[in-house]
Protein backbone atom coordinates (compact mmCIF):
# COMPACT_ATOMS: atom_id res chain seq x y z
CA UNK A 1 0.00 0.00 0.00
CA UNK A 2 2.87 2.62 1.37
CA UNK A 3 4.26 1.71 -2.39
CA UNK A 4 1.61 2.72 -4.03
CA UNK A 5 0.52 5.64 -2.53
CA UNK A 6 4.30 6.82 -2.54
CA UNK A 7 3.70 7.05 -6.72
CA UNK A 8 0.36 8.42 -6.74
CA UNK A 9 2.34 11.44 -4.72
CA UNK A 10 5.21 11.23 -6.98
CA UNK A 11 3.16 11.43 -10.51
CA UNK A 12 0.98 14.66 -8.89
CA UNK A 13 4.29 16.39 -8.09
CA UNK A 14 3.98 19.91 -9.94
CA UNK A 15 0.37 19.72 -9.95
CA UNK A 16 -0.11 21.16 -6.36
CA UNK A 17 -2.06 24.40 -7.83
CA UNK A 18 -4.54 22.10 -9.57
CA UNK A 19 -5.14 19.67 -7.19
CA UNK A 20 -5.74 23.25 -4.44
CA UNK A 21 -8.13 24.29 -6.72
CA UNK A 22 -9.84 21.47 -6.88
CA UNK A 23 -10.43 21.72 -3.92
CA UNK A 24 -8.03 18.95 -2.34
CA UNK A 25 -7.06 19.66 1.45
CA UNK A 26 -3.34 21.46 1.53
CA UNK A 27 -1.14 19.32 3.85
CA UNK A 28 2.17 20.77 3.00
CA UNK A 29 4.63 21.84 5.90
CA UNK A 30 2.99 25.42 7.10
CA UNK A 31 -0.20 23.41 7.38
CA UNK A 32 0.57 20.44 8.43
CA UNK A 33 2.63 21.75 11.61
CA UNK A 34 0.19 23.91 12.75
CA UNK A 35 -2.63 21.19 12.51
CA UNK A 36 -0.08 19.10 14.57
CA UNK A 37 0.43 21.46 16.68
CA UNK A 38 -2.78 21.77 17.80
CA UNK A 39 -3.26 18.17 18.04
CA UNK A 40 -0.81 18.22 20.90
CA UNK A 41 -1.60 21.13 22.34
CA UNK A 42 -5.27 19.81 22.57
CA UNK A 43 -4.03 16.73 24.24
CA UNK A 44 -1.04 18.07 26.27
CA UNK A 45 -3.46 17.89 29.80
CA UNK A 46 -3.72 13.29 28.85
CA UNK A 47 0.39 13.15 27.93
CA UNK A 48 2.97 12.61 30.89
CA UNK A 49 5.63 15.63 31.02
CA UNK A 50 7.82 13.54 29.01
CA UNK A 51 5.83 12.93 25.87
CA UNK A 52 4.78 16.72 26.71
CA UNK A 53 8.78 17.77 26.07
CA UNK A 54 9.21 15.32 23.40
CA UNK A 55 6.41 16.22 21.01
CA UNK A 56 7.08 19.44 21.73
CA UNK A 57 10.53 19.22 20.29
CA UNK A 58 9.04 17.49 17.89
CA UNK A 59 6.70 20.54 16.61
CA UNK A 60 9.09 23.20 17.23
CA UNK A 61 12.06 21.31 14.61
CA UNK A 62 9.22 20.63 12.07
CA UNK A 63 9.66 24.21 10.16
CA UNK A 64 13.30 23.33 9.86
CA UNK A 65 12.45 19.55 8.42
CA UNK A 66 10.13 20.77 6.00
CA UNK A 67 12.41 23.43 5.11
CA UNK A 68 15.57 20.66 4.16
CA UNK A 69 12.81 18.32 2.47
CA UNK A 70 11.95 21.33 0.30
CA UNK A 71 15.66 22.10 -0.90
CA UNK A 72 16.51 17.85 -1.04
CA UNK A 73 13.14 17.89 -3.37
CA UNK A 74 13.82 20.80 -5.33
CA UNK A 75 17.86 19.49 -5.73
CA UNK A 76 16.55 16.31 -6.76
CA UNK A 77 14.15 17.17 -9.23
CA UNK A 78 16.79 19.30 -10.91
CA UNK A 79 18.85 16.47 -11.07
CA UNK A 80 16.84 14.80 -12.83
CA UNK A 81 16.06 17.47 -15.58
CA UNK A 82 19.69 17.53 -15.83
CA UNK A 83 19.77 13.38 -16.26
CA UNK A 84 16.81 13.80 -19.01
CA UNK A 85 18.68 16.20 -21.24
CA UNK A 86 21.49 14.39 -21.17
CA UNK A 87 18.91 11.15 -21.93
CA UNK A 88 20.14 9.23 -18.42
CA UNK A 89 17.94 8.26 -15.18
CA UNK A 90 19.49 8.43 -12.04
CA UNK A 91 20.11 5.06 -10.79
CA UNK A 92 17.96 3.50 -7.61
CA UNK A 93 18.99 4.57 -4.88
CA UNK A 94 21.46 1.72 -2.86
CA UNK A 95 20.04 1.83 0.38
CA UNK A 96 16.82 2.76 2.25
CA UNK A 97 16.75 4.79 5.47
CA UNK A 98 17.10 1.57 7.29
CA UNK A 99 19.84 0.27 5.46
CA UNK A 100 18.16 -2.68 4.00
CA UNK A 101 17.90 -1.68 0.50
CA UNK A 102 16.02 0.63 -1.30
CA UNK A 103 14.64 0.74 -4.58
CA UNK A 104 11.43 -1.05 -5.62
CA UNK A 105 11.44 -2.42 -2.29
CA UNK A 106 10.90 0.91 -0.77
CA UNK A 107 8.48 2.51 -3.25
CA UNK A 108 11.52 4.76 -4.46
CA UNK A 109 11.61 5.36 -8.62
CA UNK A 110 14.33 6.56 -10.54
CA UNK A 111 13.81 10.03 -12.24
Amino acid sequence: MVPLLVALQQDEIGRVGELLALGLPDWRGPVLTHAIAEVVERSAPELSPADRTTLAAFVHALPERFRRLEYRSRTETEECRRLAARGARRPWPLAGRDGAGGGARAGLRPC
